[in-house]
């Protein structure tokens, strides 16, 4: 089983929890990558037997930066493959999410989602309250790992994983 985390990040938070995830799946003997959208080749895509996909949610949404990259993934053919979405916001019900933007895109392309969306929250820390804060929730690394390894296990056994987020 190959599987690659890609993740679009803002302010960092995204990037670290793609790792943490990356982190928690590798613990289950899972090869994993993670890597920046911005430095995917999309020829190396088919593969992955599992993509999670993960971005910062900005004006309710994904940001601009992943609908264009899920746009040019329609290209890679990934039908058939298993796939997650993640995101981080702000803990507020009304934030929305990048993730079930994400989500719905991957389901057009053919991918299986093994578990239901997941965000990482985020809190303000200065200047930037305005734009949806900077800083992690303590705990949300630690979350994403333990995700990655129930991902993991999930993936080995041919099971789906959980579908709580």
């Amino acid at each position: 089983m190959k599987a690659v985390v890609l993740f679009d990040t803002l302010f960092g938070n995204t990037e670290k929890i793609a790792n943490a995830l990356t982190k928690g799946l590798r613990e289950k003997g899972i090869d994993a990558d993670c890597i920046n959208i911005g430095a995917v080749k999309l020829e190396d895509l088919p593969r992955y037997d599992f993509l999670a996909v993960g971005a910062p949610t900005r004006a309710f949404t994904a940001a601009k930066p992943i609908k264009d990259f899920l746009i040019r993934l329609e290209a890679a053919n990934l039908s058939g493959k298993l796939g997650y979405a993640f995101d981080t916001r702000i803990d507020s019900r009304l934030s929305g999410s990048a993730a079930k933007h994400i989500e719905k895109k991957l389901v057009a392309m053919g991918v299986t989602m093994v578990r239901t969306p997941s965000s990482a929250f985020i809190q303000g820390s200065g200047p930037s309250d305005k734009v949806g804060g900077t800083t992690l929730i303590p705990g949300m690394e630690e979350r994403f790992e333990a995700l990655g390894r129930e991902i993991g296990d999930a993936l080995k056994s041919g099971a789906p994983a959980g579908k709580t987020g």
